[in-house]
């Protein structure tokens, strides 16, 4: 079995990168334009082989900044993930 810790920091702005600049815009990205919400996940991510059976997994806590864009509404988030995955043949040589 491994289990690998995860920290993933995430800014977005409410800009689309598909929309000319403003006139009168300055410089810099526009993405980070409007109420920018912050996401700071802590996880771990986890994998194990048995017999045929591979299971694969993370979870992590979301802390969030500015929630759905909206100035100073904060929150928190549980997310997880299971897969499961049956082998149903041995592998084969085909080579000559």
């Amino acid at each position: 079995m491994t289990v690998s810790p995860e920290i993933v920091y995430l800014k977005q702005g409410q800009g689309d990168f598909r929309l000319p600049t403003p006139a009168g815009f300055v410089a810099g990205p526009t993405l980070f334009e409007g109420v920018v919400e912050n996401t700071l996940r802590l996880g771990l991510k986890a994998h194990a082989r048995v017999g045929r059976i591979d299971l694969d997994g993370d979870g992590g806590i979301h802390f969030r900044q500015n929630v759905d864009h909206v100035d100073g509404a904060n929150g928190t988030t549980l997310v997880g993930r299971l897969a499961v995955t049956l082998q149903l043949f041995n592998e084969a040589w085909l080579g000559n």
